[in-house]
């Protein structure tokens, strides 16, 4: 969730970032939850 903040604070103060950028960020955001959703699963 840190990840996620940090990332669309950066987002809304640059904004040349292109589609592909954008898109690439929310792909990483999603490995970054999947990660994360992991490591709350296991003890």
């Amino acid at each position: 969730m840190r990840f996620r903040r940090v990332k669309k604070h950066k987002n809304k103060h640059n904004k040349e970032h292109t589609s592909m950028d954008l898109q690439q960020i929310d792909e990483l955001e999603k490995k970054f939850e999947e990660q994360e959703e992991q490591a709350q699963d296991t003890p």
